[in-house]
């Protein structure tokens, strides 16, 4: 129980995001881990959890794939808007036929206009 205050003194350290020596955060990394067995034995628990050092490697190593899909998903994003637009106005795409369709009406409704002489 003496390494109790230096140890928590040295986990408000690092949580801060001051450097900690070598010694140090050994020091502070057996403290998290009886901290973990205290906690697990309060549980109820018999197994102890990883280490911390192996959850910190999986996290990064998620985090790493969850960029790269995430980046992937951008990419494929990026692709599909692309052919879209290349499909929409194709001249065989309905779309097209529709967009053509609608500016001939639209010319046709313009020239006509002034033609139609409607008092309002």
């Amino acid at each position: 129980m003496s390494t109790e205050k230096p140890a928590a003194q040295l986990h408000d350290k690092a949580t801060h995001g001051i450097p900690l020596s070598a010694d140090e955060q050994t020091e502070v990394d057996a403290w998290y881990a009886e901290q973990d067995r205290a906690e697990g034995q309060l549980l109820g628990q018999t197994n102890t959890s990883k280490p911390l050092v192996d959850l910190h490697i999986q996290l990064e190593q998620a985090l790493t794939q969850l960029l790269k899909t995430a980046q992937q998903i951008q990419e494929l994003t990026a692709q599909n808007d692309a052919i879209r637009r290349e499909i929409a106005f194709k001249p065989q795409s309905p779309v097209f036929y529709l967009y053509l369709k609608s500016q001939f009406l639209l010319y046709l409704l313009i020239s006509t206009l002034p033609r139609l002489h409607i008092n309002l």
